[in-house]
């Protein structure tokens, strides 16, 4: 019984040949961003030139003439472009934490890995699961000898995380609503397992799926 017939196929991300690597996805939306980002600023910063850059000129050469040393004035010049451009194509905080949550799921599938080796089991990444009526990602399946389990990857690094008692919360948000649905998933697709299961005569019929 294949994985979609549960209804989960490779992640929108993962291009051409259903690429299964963990991280995919966002890495694709990453790269996506990046892309359309660096476009929409190079437009930017080639209009805005047209006041930015003459005034950097005009800062070189003033303190050029103050200072009576024209390669003073040439590096002021040159130093005053380089930091206009540093900060003009510095990438935005949501991009990078696209990109380190793409790194931190690759990070948690390779940890994942070593239950092939200690228990026999086997690992499905970056798939979205489309057979109900909000369909969602799914970004680590392990299907073991004990029962499937869904993963999730979080990346909290300079995040302030919390657990007070059974309550979650990061940045003091309370996360209460993102556990349930990620128990909500589980459910779906146990329940779409079973019912895949029950349809396979080389498994049988299976009242549960862990």
């Amino acid at each position: 019984m294949g994985v979609e017939e549960a209804g989960c196929v490779p992640g929108r991300g993962a291009g051409e040949g259903g690429a299964r690597s963990a991280g995919s996805t966002l890495r694709s939306t990453y790269e996506d961003g990046r892309r359309q980002w660096a476009a929409r600023r190079r437009r930017a910063v080639f209009l805005s030139a047209l006041w930015w850059a003459p005034a950097a000129v005009a800062f070189g050469l003033l303190a050029g003439i103050c200072t009576h040393f024209a390669f003073f004035g040439v590096l002021v010049t040159v130093l005053a472009l380089a930091a206009v451009m540093d900060v003009a194509f510095q990438r935005p905080q949501s991009l990078d934490r696209i990109k380190a949550r793409a790194a931190a799921e690759s990070s948690t599938a390779r940890t994942l890995e070593m239950l092939k080796v200690r228990g026999g089991g086997h690992t499905i990444n970056d798939r979205y699961f489309g057979a109900t009526a909000e369909p969602f990602d799914v970004e680590h399946l392990v299907v073991t000898p004990r029962g499937v389990f869904l993963v999730d990857s979080k990346e909290w690094r300079g995040f302030d995380v919390r657990l007070l008692g059974t309550e979650l919360y990061v940045n003091h948000v309370h996360q209460g609503t993102a556990l349930k649905d990620m128990v909500a998933h589980a459910q779906a697709i146990g329940e779409a397992l079973s019912v895949a299961a029950a349809a396979d005569e080389e498994v049988g019929d299976r009242k549960s799926v862990g």
